[in-house]
């Protein structure tokens, strides 16, 4: 099949048109690669940088059983933004600038430019997950894409966004004070060559659990479900003030806050007072109690602090507030 012309295969991708054919083994309308150790030399690919944005991160496709054996795609990232930014419990709420980039290797592009093609085209099928929201997922989308390609074919390999313009989720409706919005851990891909349709079934795990490119065995790691978006109310100690205690009777007051991504933890901040003689702090509950002594009187002024759960997805963020309070001892 002769090369289409205007385009011309960069040599770094090491593929002219007999090894495209190779590559592209194409029958029974199914695209399927040549697993012969030359074509694996030809098809590696190379880890390219992906930016991050909002709070996604570059993850991993693995996509296992194809036609074209066992395929790894690396820095893979899915971005969006919760809209409203901070949606309290019963409000409603979308994903805007939801998107997922993808880069083919240059390998693969030059493999379908030697067979004529002018264009990668194809489907990806995705879904939206949330915690602290319902519904707790959005239906299935299948958006379609078809970038051309250019030349000669760029060494870093051609990106593919889907959907191509950056669309909206939802609604959905806020449930608790910490939302996070995640990709589903599941993504299909259609790419359509020489009209024959590369089906790949893939699942997202940690970056570069694997190498890019056609592997042997699973990831390392478990597959995951990478984190689009997180929101949250701010962390906050509600509590205005503490009631007055006597000396030899016994205490108790209770420290509440709201916000973050509960439970909390209670502790005196760093540097501040103590507590009188005969009180103590669960760090658990934010319980005061004890038994003021009776060296012990006036008004002892001091700060709290409380700090919420640490996330558990990447990065582990963990908030906190300090807020200044009294207990005056007679």
């Amino acid at each position: 099949m002769p090369l289409r012309r205007g385009v011309r295969v960069h040599r770094t991708a090491g593929l002219q048109a007999g090894e495209a054919r190779r590559l592209f083994d194409l029958r029974r309308g199914v695209t399927v690669l040549g697993l012969g150790v030359s074509t694996l030399a030809i098809v590696s690919i190379q880890g390219l940088g992906s930016p991050a944005f909002a709070d996604s991160a570059p993850y991993e496709l693995y996509c296992p059983g194809s036609p074209v054996g066992n395929l790894v795609f690396n820095d893979v990232v899915t971005s969006g933004t919760i809209s409203p930014s901070a949606p309290a419990a019963g409000e409603h709420f979308q994903l805007t600038g939801y998107q997922t980039t993808l880069v083919l290797p240059s390998s693969v592009v030059g493999a379908a430019a030697a067979l004529g093609n002018s264009d990668i085209s194809g489907t990806a099928t995705t879904q939206v997950d949330a915690t602290g929201a319902s519904p707790s997922s959005a239906p299935k989308s299948t958006a379609s894409f078809d970038v051309p390609i250019p030349s000669p074919v760029p060494d870093q390999g051609l990106t593919i966004n889907f959907p191509v313009s950056a669309a909206s989720v939802g609604p959905f409706t806020a449930s608790g004070t910490s939302i996070t919005i995640k990709q589903d851990e599941r993504t299909h891909l259609t790419l359509e060559v020489s009209g024959s349709s590369l089906l790949l079934n893939c699942t997202a795990h940690l970056n570069h659990s694997e190498p890019s490119g056609i592997v042997r065995a699973a990831p390392y790691s478990t597959p995951i479900f990478p984190v689009i978006a997180v929101a949250a109310t701010p962390l906050i100690i509600s509590t205005t003030s503490l009631h007055n205690g006597r000396i030899g009777q016994e205490y108790s007051a209770t420290m509440t806050a709201g916000g973050g991504n509960p439970p909390y933890i209670w502790k005196l901040a760093p540097g501040s007072s103590k507590l009188p003689q005969g009180l103590k702090l669960n760090r658990h509950s934010g319980v005061i109690s004890g038994m003021p002594n009776h060296r012990d009187a006036g008004t002892f002024t001091f700060t709290v602090e409380a700090l919420d759960k640490k996330t558990s997805t990447r990065p582990h963020t963990q908030n906190s507030t300090t807020k200044v309070l009294s207990i005056t001892i007679s």
